[in-house]
């Protein structure tokens, strides 16, 4: 048995005439470009270093939408726009005539094994993650990376899976590909319950403020998703908020603003719970 790839490997000079005819097209859904990363392949351009992996292309209608390397082409661009007369040959990893749905698989295979951050995957499947059309009008707004003071879909997302689970763990675990596919499976109901702590959370803790309100932050904002899914059921809704609040003026609480990672996390969790169990005789959150 013979197992050939699917593409064909091709040489091609990206020139300041090849930029002009304007050959490749960009996807739409490609993950977020870092300026970082584009000025550090810029460097390494302008110091006549190449970056040596292929950008993995599919000719469709004569054009190549790139499918991987939107960074490598952001960096060859700029190279090229100050350095007129210079030029970059790159080989193409190209595939033809890909439905988006195959240049969605051919993109995870490329990348499965490179670091890339969750939201990049998240970006990449957007479309095919249901929950987010459920999750529209939210306060504070959900979108993929968190921009303008929104909140990222995979710190919201990946908290109520942590609540989900009977033991806590401090937040998400899995891979990037693995949060998309369990996301994937998630539906109005699930909009529904994270909708109704958003509420809740917002009414105690207020706005998130352009991102200011250090409530939102990663370790805080997750171990109160466990509390407050834990105790939905057995807390009258107007009561919520009243004990959540013992929280919001605990100076103690704050203090774990500014730590991260799983095991802070569950210490802030614990910790979150002996001060909103403080002087009740009954009901005790758990």
């Amino acid at each position: 048995m013979n197992v050939e790839p699917q593409y064909v490997v091709k040489d091609y000079v990206i020139s300041q005439a090849t930029l002009n005819k304007d050959v490749f097209g960009i996807l739409q859904n490609r993950r977020k470009i870092s300026s970082g990363t584009v000025r550090n392949i810029m460097k390494q351009l302008e110091e006549g270093v190449h970056f040596e992996s292929p950008i993995v292309v599919n000719k469709l209608d004569g054009a190549y939408r790139i499918v991987d390397g939107n960074h490598r082409d952001a960096a060859i661009r700029k190279f090229i726009k100050e350095n007129p007369g210079s030029t970059v040959r790159v080989r193409l990893a190209l595939y033809e005539n890909l439905s988006e749905a195959e240049e969605k698989e051919v993109y995870t295979r490329w990348n499965k094994g490179r670091k890339q951050s969750t939201n990049d995957v998240v970006q990449q499947y957007e479309a095919d993650i249901k929950i987010f059309a459920h999750l529209q009008n939210t306060d504070p707004t959900i979108d993929v990376y968190g921009t303008n003071g929104n909140l990222s879909f995979f710190r919201v997302v990946g908290a109520y899976f942590a609540a989900q689970d009977d033991v806590f763990h401090g937040g998400y675990i899995g891979s990037a590909f693995e949060f998309v596919e369990k996301a994937q499976r998630l539906g109005k109901k699930d909009a529904d319950i994270i909708k109704a702590f958003l509420a809740d959370f917002v009414g105690v803790f207020g706005q998130n403020g352009k991102g200011k309100n250090t409530w939102y932050k990663t370790t805080p904002f997750t171990a109160v998703f466990k509390i407050w899914y834990d105790n939905r059921a057995n807390i009258m809704p107007d009561k919520m908020q009243s004990v959540l609040a013992k929280l919001a003026s605990d100076g103690a609480s704050r203090n774990w603003h500014s730590q991260g990672g799983a095991s802070t996390c569950v210490n802030a969790h614990n910790a979150y719970l002996i001060t909103v169990n403080t002087g009740r005789r009954k009901n005790h959150f758990v």
